[in-house]
């Protein structure tokens, strides 16, 4: 029988010698976008190739469910590929095994069968949890973060340490990106690219 994946608990000193400290400050900081979009290479994950104006048609796709259900996979895909060229190996930063049992109860009930079996086996090995930061050494673990980020059930960042890129949870399936060198951005945007996403 296959043993469910779990966290494995970290801590943010462990980030330090991969990201910058600089970096890691930012994100505390309640306007980090704008100072990350100052200091480092940054981008907007997305499947549009720029910004969406207010009356565009596009916005009525993402609204749809058959949509955004429908290009999930383009974003697991590179994600997973971002895993793969870092050993099989991410930080999580995630407040999710603190948060109201409640709320828990709701994503559970709206998280697909076998996403419901990982994160039900998480809430039962690690909640409640202090920790916000753990390790994810197990590929369907990671898919199951990437799925509850797109649906908005999770927020989180994802930190790849190897070839170090930061990605953000955010709204509307655009999730902002940071890396520490231009050439890790440029790296990654083909990576993108190659998925049909882009980097905007």
């Amino acid at each position: 029988m296959q043993v469910l994946p779990i966290f494995k608990e970290s801590t943010l000193k462990c980030l330090e010698e991969y990201i910058d400290v600089d970096i890691l400050n930012s994100i505390e900081d309640d306007d980090y976008i704008d100072i990350l979009k100052t200091n480092y290479p940054f981008a907007t994950l997305d499947i549009f190739k720029a910004k969406l104006e207010n009356n565009s048609l596009a916005l009525d796709k993402l609204s749809s469910e058959y949509f955004r259900l429908g290009e999930e996979g383009k974003y697991i895909s590179f994600i997973s590929d971002i895993y793969l060229k870092n050993n099989n190996s991410c930080i999580i930063h995630t407040g999710m095994l603190n948060a109201n049992m409640s709320n828990n109860i709701y994503v559970m009930s709206e998280l697909d069968l076998i996403d419901k079996h990982i994160f039900l086996n998480l809430l039962i090995k690690l909640y409640p949890k202090k920790s916000q930061y753990f390790v994810i050494d197990d590929i369907d673990l990671l898919r199951m973060i990437i799925r509850g980020i797109l649906r908005e059930y999770f927020q989180a960042e994802l930190y790849f340490v190897v070839k170090p890129i930061i990605i953000f949870s955010n709204f509307d399936m655009s999730l902002p990106i940071c890396c520490k060198k231009q050439e890790d951005y440029i790296f990654y945007e083909k990576l993108a690219n190659k998925n049909d996403l882009f980097f905007r």
